[in-house]
């Protein structure tokens, strides 16, 4: 569904391009439209720290509503039992919420969290998170730093990180 592996594309995109999807072979998000189409079902979330430690999680019934919804975002459970990662980044600031970009604010803020704190790129944002896997891409580790793309209980602190993916097993 989403692949960070270097900078070459950057992920500060219209409302539009979060719909329909964009990117190139390394560095992509297939779009709201395609991953809405391939839910219910199991997502894993990767991730590669500077330092080449490597995370996971996932989620089972995730799901994402239709357009009327703003593609709301909601699951049935953390399954931790399947995840190296002890806390639910999602839970708190993204469970439940419509997609937001820097040209559509649809989060709980008063501030637009793309633009003031996401670094650009398109979330679930509530208020305004503590997941941004389509954040600016750094070509260095950064500590506490919501802009760049990262993923917060896997320190319990903002730091950037190297990779992101986002995968969905389809149920059934």
């Amino acid at each position: 569904m989403q692949q960070r592996i270097s900078g070459s594309v950057s992920f500060v995109r219209s409302w539009t391009e979060y719909e329909n999807g964009f990117g190139d072979a390394d560095n992509f998000w297939i779009g709201l439209k395609t991953f809405r189409s391939l839910t219910p079902g199991t997502v894993r979330f990767e991730f590669t720290k500077f330092n080449g430690s490597q995370y996971h999680c996932e989620y089972d019934g995730f799901t994402i509503g239709d357009e009327t919804s703003k593609y709301t975002m909601d699951y049935s459970r953390y399954a931790s039992e399947r995840s190296n990662i002890t806390m639910d980044s999602l839970q708190e600031r993204s469970r439940g919420m419509k997609f937001s970009t820097t040209d559509q604010d649809n989060d709980q803020h008063s501030a637009d969290c793309s633009d003031s704190y996401g670094g650009g790129g398109g979330w679930w944002f509530g208020a305004c998170f503590r997941a941004n896997p389509n954040g600016e891409y750094s070509n260095t580790e950064v500590w506490k730093q919501t802009k760049y793309l990262n993923w917060y209980y896997i320190d319990g602190e903002f730091v950037s990180l190297r990779e992101t993916r986002i995968m969905v097993q389809l149920d059934g």
